[in-house]
């Protein structure tokens, strides 16, 4: 298979997965006699590598940032059959693109309403339009983010974390129930 634009890597059952990261500083893997699936000392923790280094953090996010890279790749890989002659430079920025937009619609379409409400949406019209584009852009304006605003964000997402991790089989048996202070953050 040609990795055309795509960022592949493949376990056992040929899930894509994200690439391992064996950084001892960020990833911090459990050594000894686990057969868990660990990198390079076998250990019982996998640790992925991604364009955010806190994806080891929670499974929620591995398993988004999981989500998104399988839509990168096939989004790459419909473009590598439609346009035979791009490069794959070419076929990954597209795809980049496109994911992007997408992450953007399903925040501003999905996810912001819920949190914020349509009053607090119409007021700053962050609503995604139905016609036409955003005629306001304004170059001077800093797209960073203040400190205590990243603070209150980390608080607030913290907050919407479950206490307990429940794992399932393929077949919808439940295997264990771990509190999420036990298995994260240590």
């Amino acid at each position: 298979m040609e990795n055309r634009g795509r960022q592949v890597q493949f376990n056992d059952n040929f899930d894509e997965l994200l690439p391992p990261d064996h950084n001892g500083l960020d990833c911090r893997e459990e050594r000894g006699g686990g057969g868990g699936g660990g990198g390079e000392g076998g250990g019982d923790r996998r640790c992925f590598k991604s364009g955010d280094v806190r994806v080891n953090e929670h499974p929620g996010i591995a398993a988004m940032h999981t989500l998104w890279v399988r839509q990168h790749n096939r989004l790459a890989a419909q473009l590598a059959d439609l346009n035979p002659h791009w490069n794959d430079e070419q076929i990954f920025q597209e795809s980049r693109r496109i994911v992007g937009a997408q992450m953007q619609h399903v925040t501003y379409s999905e996810y912001l309403p819920v949190v914020l409400g349509k009053e607090t949406m119409d007021k700053y019209s962050l609503s995604p339009r139905r016609m036409g584009f955003f005629a306001g852009y304004d170059i001077n304006t800093n797209p960073g983010t203040a400190n205590a605003v990243a603070a209150a964000a980390f608080r607030f997402t913290a907050s919407l974390l479950p206490a307990i991790l429940q794992y399932y089989e393929q077949s919808g048996t439940k295997v264990k129930v771990e509190h999420f202070s036990e298995s994260f953050y240590k």
